[in-house]
Order: C-alpha cells, then sequence, then structure tokens
C-alpha cells in the first residue's frame, strides 16, 4: 500500500521542514527500528512538497523521501493542493496511491498520527475522509479543535485533551490541515475547487464527499499541533472572496437534501458522552 503526502507551502520554508521530518519521525510507520523481515505490510510513504510560487523558491536537499513542486506564480493554497494530488495520482503502475494525505505546512504532527488515521480507513471502506483533531500553540490547557457543526455561523467544536473520545467521531466537515483522502474517493468527485484560492474548499470538499455517500469522521487518537494561518498570513490574502463562493454554492443546493444530509444546527453541544466548547470563527 502507498500513501501520498501533500504538503502546500508558500515562504516560511523552516516550517516546511520541519512538517516534514514530523511526517517522517511521527507517522507510526518507523522503518528504521524494525527487522527487515517486519517491513512487510507496512506502506510505502512519498512525500510531495508544493511550492506556491515562493518568493525564494524552496531548497530540495536530495532526500530520497520527498520531492519538491514549483508553481511559477502563486496560485493559491487550493491550487498548490490539487497540484500535489494531480502527481501522486500520475504513478501509472501497481503500487499507485491508495490514500492521499492533505497537510498544511505549518502543522507538526505528533506520534502516529498517520497509522491512526489509516487504521480507521481501512476498517471501513465507506469512510472517504478522515481528519485529525488540532492542538493550538497557546497556553496550556488551550482545547482542541474538533470539527465543524454550524456552517453558516462558523461554529465549530473544541474540548480539552483529557476528555478526547476514543472513537472516531462522524461529522459534517472540518479544516483538512491533515485529511486523509481514499483515492478512490477522489477518481468519483474530482478535486478541491480551486476557485476558493485560501479558505472553504477543504469545507466544500466534506460536503461534496457526503452528498456522494462517502463519510467524513475525525480520529480524535490522530493529533497535530497547528501553528495556524502561517502561510496565509505570508500570503497575505482574505477570507470573504472565498466564503461567498462557497456561499453560493450552498445557495444552489437543494436545501431539503442539504438539512437532510447535514443539519446545521449549531447549538447541540454534545457527541455521546462528550461535551464541547462552542466558538464562533
Amino acid at each position: 500500500m502507498r500513501i501520498s503526502v501533500v504538503i502546500p507551502m508558500y515562504g516560511k520554508e523552516e516550517y516546511t521542514r520541519k512538517c516534514i521530518d514530523k511526517v517522517i519521525e511521527n507517522s507510526g510507520y518507523n522503518y528504521m527500528t524494525v527487522p527487515i523481515e517486519q517491513f512487510y505490510g507496512r506502506p510505502e510513504i512519498d512525500i510531495y512538497v508544493v511550492d506556491d510560487g515562493s518568493p525564494e523558491p524552496f531548497k530540495t536537499d536530495g532526500n530520497y523521501k520527498w520531492c519538491s513542486i514549483r508553481h511559477d506564480k502563486n496560485m493559491g493554497f487550493t491550487a498548490a493542493t490539487n497540484t500535489g494530488i494531480l502527481r501522486a495520482l500520475d504513478i501509472q503502475c501497481y503500487n499507485a496511491p491508495k490514500y492521499i494525505l492533505c497537510l498544511n505546512n505549518d502543522t507538526e504532527p505528533e506520534p502516529n498520527f498517520l497509522k491512526e488515521l489509516v487504521d480507521v480507513m481501512e476498517a471501513d471502506t465507506t469512510i472517504g475522509i478522515a481528519g485529525s483533531v488540532r492542538r493550538h500553540p497557546l497556553k496550556e490547557g488551550e482545547p482542541i479543535e474538533l470539527c465543524g457543526s454550524d456552517l453558516i455561523r462558523g461554529y465549530q467544536y473544541f474540548t480539552e485533551e483529557a476528555k478526547l473520545p476514543e472513537d472516531p467521531i462522524p461529522c459534517n466537515w472540518f479544516p483538512i490541515c491533515s485529511g486523509l483522502l481514499r483515492v478512490d474517493m477522489i477518481r468519483e468527485i474530482g478535486l478541491l475547487d480551486k476557485r476558493m484560492r485560501n479558505h472553504c474548499s477543504d469545507t466544500d470538499y466534506c460536503f461534496r464527499a457526503k452528498f456522494a455517500g462517502w463519510k467524513v469522521m475525525l480520529v480524535p487518537k490522530s493529533i497535530v499541533l497547528h501553528h495556524l494561518s502561517v502561510t496565509t498570513s505570508a500570503n497575505n490574502v482574505l477570507v470573504d472572496d472565498d466564503q461567498r463562493i462557497m456561499l453560493e454554492k450552498l445557495a444552489g443546493l437543494d436545501q431539503a437534501k442539504l438539512m437532510s444530509a447535514m443539519p446545521l444546527d449549531g447549538e447541540a453541544k454534545t457527541w455521546g458522552k462528550l461535551e464541547f466548547s462552542v466558538y464562533t470563527k
């Protein structure tokens, strides 16, 4: 099994290099510490860094574990992610990727983050997207971001790490700063909508997956530290235009289908025995 990791970036090279190191170190598949006879069954992992026209080109160092792709001009986070996905899917051999991990360059994956996602996807072939929870680099005790509830009002669920459940959480959407995509799903629903340059395209993608019958699951055992908006702040972009496109797409949907597939009420603050705090984006 092959897994391709796509990391778009714009400037802030130091974050990207740390992200790559953490992927290799914390994937949960450590090839350096196991006997050769135990390699069988472990996935092959490719890493594609997509330099989205950074002022200073991202420098490759000859590391065989990853490669770099560069846009001649800045095209936005979504287009850069799509470029990486297309490159990964271009493998024309028996060992094409089964999954593609989309990962923000300002994340630091924590131990076993990838294996936890893969195990959930392997256990249920109807899951199209499995995502990590996000730890924020704030003061100790700040909550962990889980997933989105109410799209229009921007409600998202947070909880304390000590309250994280063991089991995956089905949800409507989450920011795909660390999201494992099933290639079979990608071939069915296509790429991210590049009209939303830097925001909302991941939310839209979760919606499209659910409308096509795929499950969207959050995996609390998979955690990434997210430094928040490092790339977009370097790129000086605004969210308003992307939000307008998202709302236009929602307005065109059959409302009965939308509400039955994805109830947008953000007032509920529980999932099973788990209680949430609700914040507005």
